[in-house]
């Protein structure tokens, strides 16, 4: 039995690096596929679940509750996006007789996936390539590429 992490963000790559897993290297009934979900921006707000405060020093009680729902609402927001593409990608699992769990992360995705790669120690991790221009792979770095160069497990990226 082998172990596979597949990193999904809810984009057509990373739908088309799953399928191509499904279809190509795993082996159903066999293997196993960890889904893992990484929100940066859930990460902003502390990640799952959050306590949060209003930076300003002469806030009352009331601006906190109202600071705390619009953070809490906007995670919720977050995790049920989160939480429907997970559910896609699990159904498209099943479909393939692939055996599947789910984990939902905050933070930055690079530094995520490698920790889940470190601790979880999966055959391979599995990602979609965004395709992201020039200039911006120049300014932000290519996750993909971040995770080929840090990782402690085999990466196959996705084209």
């Amino acid at each position: 039995m082998r172990k596979f992490i597949v990193a999904v963000d809810g984009s057509p790559s990373s739908t088309k690096a799953l399928d191509w897993a499904l279809t190509t290297l795993i082996v159903p009934e066999e293997d196993i596929v960890i889904l893992v979900a990484v929100s940066e921006k859930a990460g902003e707000f502390g990640g799952f679940p959050v306590c949060v405060f209003p930076k300003s020093p002469k806030a009352t009680v009331g601006d906190v509750a109202r600071f705390q729902s619009r953070e809490q609402m906007e995670l919720m927001k977050i995790r049920a996006e989160l939480s429907a593409f997970l559910q896609k990608y699990e159904a498209m699992c099943a479909a393939a007789s692939v055996s599947c769990s789910c984990m939902e992360l905050a933070g930055n995705p690079k530094e995520e996936l490698c920790a889940i790669a470190e601790r979880e120690k999966p055959h391979i991790l599995i990602v979609g390539n965004r395709g992201t221009g020039d200039l911006k792979r120049l300014l932000l770095g290519s996750t993909s590429d971040y995770l080929v160069h840090n990782c402690t497990c085999p990466v196959l990226v996705v084209k």
